[in-house]
């Protein structure tokens, strides 16, 4: 269905994103744009951008629990079904966290200096004379 995107056609979206929903689930929902709509919509609105940029940083949250979760749960007693287990988890994992990273480039504020730990940039000089080496942090 078409309708006119509008801020507040823009929450109801960042909602159902922010409860795990896609933007293919959301266009589905009777009464909702389509997925096409809304991105040409956050591409236009600039506060539209930021509200779902922020909504996509949340459900890169979601994604990172959820890595947690499947790490987290205990194996299987029999070797090789622990064996096929691990396997599965690891290429879900590995997905998982693949986008992760590319809902929450900068974390989840998604701003560069949220990326460096304070106190944490600098040099570090390496050194060497006659096998003796001096290592100095700045």
């Amino acid at each position: 269905m078409s309708r006119l995107m509008n801020i507040e056609l823009m929450e109801q979206i960042c909602d159902h994103l922010l409860s795990g929903k896609s933007m293919r689930e959301i266009a589905k929902i009777d009464g909702m744009p389509s997925d096409d709509t809304v991105y040409r919509f956050i591409q236009k609105d600039e506060q539209a951008h930021e509200m779902y940029t922020k909504a996509k940083a949340i459900q890169g949250e979601r994604i990172q629990e959820e890595i947690d979760e499947v790490l987290n749960k205990p194996l299987p007693v029999d070797p090789k079904h622990m064996m096929a287990e691990v396997q599965m988890r690891r290429l879900k994992v590995d997905t998982l966290q693949k986008r992760h990273t590319q809902l929450q480039p900068k974390g989840i504020r998604n701003k560069a200096e949220d990326m460096a730990a304070p106190g944490m940039s600098g040099t570090i000089t390496l050194s060497w004379e006659k096998g003796d080496v001096d290592i100095k942090a700045g």
